[in-house]
């Protein structure tokens, strides 16, 4: 739903530049993701394509330890307004 929050990890900032071909995501030259052409449901998922530097005001959201995630690699880059806080870890072991 749109409702509810999202948490991704940053993998771009401001002014770094992204691409995404068929299903290659490159950040900086380097290939750091792939995409799926549909869910675990035969849904087809969106996909954006093109090369771009982010702008001030944009972020790239990606887990990369999760081929599945619903990330930047199928919704694109991500206005500062939509990110609402700061995920801090209670304990990491």
């Amino acid at each position: 739903p749109r409702s509810v929050p999202l948490v991704k990890r940053l993998v771009a900032l401001p002014g770094e530049h992204v691409c995404a071909f068929n299903e290659a995501i490159i950040i900086g030259g380097e290939i750091v993701a792939s995409r799926l052409a549909t869910d675990t449901q035969g849904r087809a998922l969106p996909w954006w394509s093109g090369c771009r530097a982010l702008s001030q005001n944009e972020f790239f959201l990606l887990n990369r330890e999760a081929p599945r995630s619903f990330d930047s690699r199928y919704f694109g880059p991500v206005p500062a307004k939509n990110i609402i806080g700061r995920l801090v870890p209670l304990w990491t072991e």
